[in-house]
């Protein structure tokens, strides 16, 4: 029977192949450092008016994250999803801040960014296991790119689908954030 399909079907080389490691699209260093910016900044510090020297200090601590990376669409979607953990942290208490950005984002902090390295490497235990733990996290990291590199009303809506379908409103609300800031930041 085998022999029979066979002879019908003959074998098709495929033309095309795949080269690993190539990445037709990578992500800019200022690229990935303006959008990381502008979720941090939407997400953390949305109220408050940070001075030049403030923003310049965060985005510094930003690109220096990014140029240790070897993979910077990881290291991305990684930085967003810390990002959102601190946010939902400091959420739980009243007690709890976020200081100003050229203090949290210093690679020195222990209790700021740099502390939420063991969050994210639990997240990352936890979804070895259970592949779709905290999957609409991942995706939100992955509409904020998405929208930053075509910010339109498909991608916000296909976006507002996906995060609305997952019942995350919280997220919706951080990438409303998000996107409000890019469209009408100076």
């Amino acid at each position: 029977m085998k022999k029979a399909i066979l002879r019908k079907h003959p074998v098709v080389k495929p033309i095309l192949r795949v080269i690993r490691g190539f990445k037709k699209d990578e992500l800019s260093l200022e690229q990935a450092t303006d959008t990381a910016w502008q979720i941090a900044y939407s997400v953390l510090w949305n109220h408050q008016i940070l001075s030049e020297q403030e923003i310049n200090n965060g985005k510094q601590s930003i690109k220096e994250y990014f140029e240790r990376s070897t993979d910077r669409y990881k290291a991305f979607l990684s930085f967003c999803q810390r990002v959102v953990l601190a946010k939902e942290y400091i959420s739980k208490s009243t007690l709890r801040y976020i200081p100003l950005p050229g203090v949290w984002l210093d690679k020195n902090n222990s209790v700021g960014f740099a502390g939420t390295k063991n969050w994210y490497a639990e997240l990352i235990k936890t979804r070895d296991s259970l592949p779709t733990y905290r999957a609409a996290l991942r995706q939100f990291a992955d509409w904020i790119l998405t929208f930053s590199e075509n910010p339109t009303t498909e991608c916000f809506y296909l976006a507002k689908l996906y995060l609305t379908e997952c019942n995350e409103p919280h997220l919706f609300n951080l990438f409303v954030q998000y996107a409000a800031n890019l469209q009408f930041s100076k």
